[in-house]
């Protein structure tokens, strides 16, 4: 379950991989304290599996934004696989 309340996405079917995952991930926010966003990519041995685009986390900090991000994307990451 993710940290905001919402299942990934997208169903995932179970990818293999030889073992590499990158996650890139920014956050940032309007104001800071402000109105928290953030986005992600992840990827398998170097093919996307999984993204998002300013993805909204409410009020907060800029580094709390960068947490929500990472977050985020490790619960879209830990789905795939």
């Amino acid at each position: 379950m993710s940290l905001f309340g919402e299942e990934p996405r997208v169903k995932p079917q179970p990818a293999t991989t030889t073992g590499r995952v990158e996650i890139f991930f920014d956050g940032g926010c309007l104001g800071n304290p402000g109105q928290k966003y953030g986005s992600f990519q992840v990827l398998f041995d170097g093919k996307q599996v999984a993204s998002r685009d300013r993805a909204q986390f409410g009020h907060g900090t800029n580094n709390e934004a960068e947490f929500n991000s990472l977050k985020l994307a490790l619960d879209e990451a830990v789905a795939w696989l």
